[in-house]
């Protein structure tokens, strides 16, 4: 089997986890970031495949014998296209992250609807994205990590964590910070932080929020009161299961993908209010039974989403 995806992204880590846990794979990539091992590079693979890409990709999977490719991304779905007219009996797996999310033009679409009609057994992250492709498929949400506990004693923060594009709508913790000056919010973001000051926050933030990179999953949620996600639109919102396998409770912007995600076990906001925001805050943090109670409910939630369940239903998928 050959799976096809970007060096990075969030779904990328969710496929080459699939392949670390449940197979393993030739994995083709583009870009920089994996080395070694069985990761085969391709240039070209990158937005619109190449054609020289696509014939040595052709060539590759012809001399392994595949008979099965699993493929993410616009580029990755589009080669998974090619490969499957070439070769009609291949297994065709694509895997859909976001789609209600993207903002795409017409060509995007089309890619998706002809993919999801070829494949042999499309993959969604969540129920949203395959209800927009016609109901066909399996959802197969991404996992939480090994559930881990906070240390209640220590220093307490406002987290979130989320790369800066306008879709993740940071610019509302501006507004959250202002309003609660007694708090402390820090905002990790995989990306430069001169960047974010920038892009994000024009340069000027409150004294009260912080911006860091984001590396050490442990120390980010051990010392968090609260999680907060005030996001537009999401695919699958990773950062907040990971708060959830720590116990942190979840104050998420109130949007249909989060609802059919996490339920009961978050609070919601509307992601234009930062007054409500604020005030969800506020009461998190300060009334030691409501935080608890959400600590709780986000703990579940992180056992729900285990890996054991994950790898299972992939096992199933692929029949090993």
């Amino acid at each position: 089997p050959v799976t096809i995806q970007p060096a990075s992204g969030g779904v990328g880590r969710y496929v080459a986890d699939m392949i670390e846990h449940v197979d393993q794979e030739l994995v083709v990539y583009s870009g920089e970031g994996f080395t070694g091992g069985s990761w085969v590079r391709i240039k070209g693979l990158d937005r619109i495949p190449t054609v020289k890409a696509l014939i040595e990709l052709i060539r590759l999977t012809s001399r392994n014998d595949t008979s099965r490719v699993i493929c993410h991304s616009t580029a990755g779905i589009l080669s998974g296209i090619v490969l499957k007219l070439v070769r009609p009996k291949l297994e065709f797996i694509p895997v859909y992250h976001g789609l209600a999310s993207r903002y795409e033009g017409l060509s995007a679409r089309l890619v998706e609807r002809l993919s999801c009609f070829l494949a042999d057994t499309p993959v969604f992250l969540n129920d949203l994205d395959r209800g927009l492709l016609g109901g066909k498929g399996v959802v197969v949400p991404n996992y939480a990590p090994q559930p881990s506990s906070r240390d209640l004693n220590s220093f307490r923060q406002i987290v979130c964590v989320a790369r800066p594009s306008p879709q993740k709508n940071l610019s509302i913790l501006f507004s959250a910070a202002e309003l609660l000056p007694f708090e402390k919010f820090v905002l990790f973001c995989r990306a430069s932080i001169s960047e974010v000051l920038t892009n994000v926050f024009r340069s000027r933030t409150p004294e009260n929020l912080t911006v860091r990179s984001a590396d050490d999953l442990e120390s980010i949620y051990s010392s968090a009161s609260v999680f907060v996600l005030p996001t537009y639109s999401e695919g699958f919102p990773l950062s907040a299961l990971e708060a959830a396998s720590f116990g942190v409770p979840l104050i998420l912007s109130d949007i249909q993908v989060l609802r059919d995600i996490f339920g009961d076990s978050a609070l919601y906001f509307a992601n234009d209010d930062p007054q409500e925001l604020a005030d969800l805050i506020a009461l998190v943090s300060n009334d030691e039974g409501v935080n608890k109670k959400y600590s709780e409910k986000s703990i579940q939630v992180a056992q729900e989403h285990s890996r054991d369940k994950w790898v299972l239903r992939w096992k199933e998928i692929l029949r090993l």
